[in-house]
């Protein structure tokens, strides 16, 4: 049997690591296309898209201020 107080640290953990950890492919598209990027204002999201990854990192903040609603469908029993 599962208990609750399992699930309850399975999905605060996954939600914890989803807001504060950007991907390594991530990081590296989102690098390679401020690299590529000509318009100076997408430049500067981009950056600012990083510099919140890096922040993020080191327990500063969130990758995304916006992270979304999250919904979990949860089936009990056999």
């Amino acid at each position: 049997m599962i208990l609750r107080k399992t699930v309850v640290e399975a999905m605060f953990g996954a939600l914890q690591r989803a807001a504060t950890q950007m991907p390594p492919d991530v990081r590296a598209a989102l690098e390679r296309a401020a690299a590529e990027e000509t318009d100076p204002m997408a430049r500067q999201h981009l950056a600012v898209s990083l510099d919140n990854a890096d922040q993020a990192a080191r327990g500063e903040g969130l990758v995304c201020a916006d992270t979304g609603f999250p919904l979990f469908f949860i089936r009990a029993g056999s």
